[in-house]
């Protein structure tokens, strides 16, 4: 993987620092860098203090992209927890969630599973392009602290014989995949059965399309491999991948000022969404 998981910021108050800690410990276990800010050599005895803390506090939110909001009474009653909010929120960051400090430790598990499902990238595309849109594609994500799988260094140069099924799986329980429809992708053997594989896995998709290459028809028609049997009509992308698109944090690939136009600028070519 590209960086080895992302940076997360978690709000909370320390009256929930037991189950914070469990929060942070899950995260890590899913490879990401959870931050649960418990200083005590910080205070805020002093005005001087105060302003230490909050200037320590507003850098690392500035240099952070994901954040986790510890909802819980204490949270509510606490001036810093509320004041540390408003100031994410005030700078504009998109990727925030909520947890209920309330549920169950499996309920926040599976929370923070579902959380990460959002993180990580899979960036499926044919060697034939090379790295040309690969690669700008990839920087652009790593820039906004996705946790992609990194092809140059797992795949050496001439090497189409790795197995990516394993991969492929972690893509399908723990991620989501962006396929870069080209008319290589769309004429290659490698990158169709790749597909199917993303299929047939059920993983979510997002599929950009360069320039007049033709859908692969498992995109356009997939009725034999579409889960639960929901087949679309011919033409039309099955209703699993439609709702793939709306990635809460990419959202409408054509309309998505904090994704494509990082992506459109390093490509200077046109995208269109499948």
């Amino acid at each position: 993987m590209k960086k080895g998981g992302c940076w997360i910021f978690l709000s909370h108050s320390s009256h929930d620092i037991h189950k914070v800690r469990m929060i942070r410990n899950e995260f890590e276990k899913h490879s990401h860098n959870p931050l649960a800010f418990h200083l005590r050599c910080l205070n805020d005895d002093t005005l001087e203090a105060k302003a230490e803390l909050d200037n320590l506090i507003r850098r690392e939110i500035d240099c952070r992209e994901w954040f986790i909001f510890c909802e819980s009474p204490d949270a509510d009653r606490s001036t810093y927890v509320q004041d540390e909010k408003a100031y994410i929120l005030k700078q504009g960051k998109q990727k925030v969630w909520s947890l209920d400090m309330s549920l169950s430790v499996p309920e926040l598990r599976a929370k923070i599973k579902e959380i990460c499902t959002l993180i990580k990238v899979y960036i499926s595309f044919a060697r034939r392009d090379g790295f040309a849109i690969y690669q700008p594609l990839m920087t652009a994500l790593v820039e906004k602290d996705f946790d992609v799988w990194d092809s140059e260094s797992d795949l050496q140069p001439g090497d189409y014989t790795l197995d990516l099924s394993g991969t492929i799986r972690d893509t399908a329980e723990n991620g989501f995949a962006i396929v870069l429809v080209t008319e290589n992708y769309a004429r290659s053997p490698f990158c169709l059965a790749e597909l199917e594989q993303l299929l047939r896995s059920s993983a979510r998709i997002i599929p950009l399309v360069f320039g007049d290459a033709e859908i692969p028809a498992l995109l356009r028609y997939t009725p034999q491999i579409t889960p639960n049997n929901t087949a679309a009509r011919p033409g039309e992308l099955p209703q699993f991948v439609r709702t793939a698109q709306k990635h809460p944090y990419i959202g409408n690939i054509n309309s998505s000022k904090d994704f494509l136009c990082l992506i459109s600028t390093a490509l200077s070519r046109k995208i269109a969404l499948a």
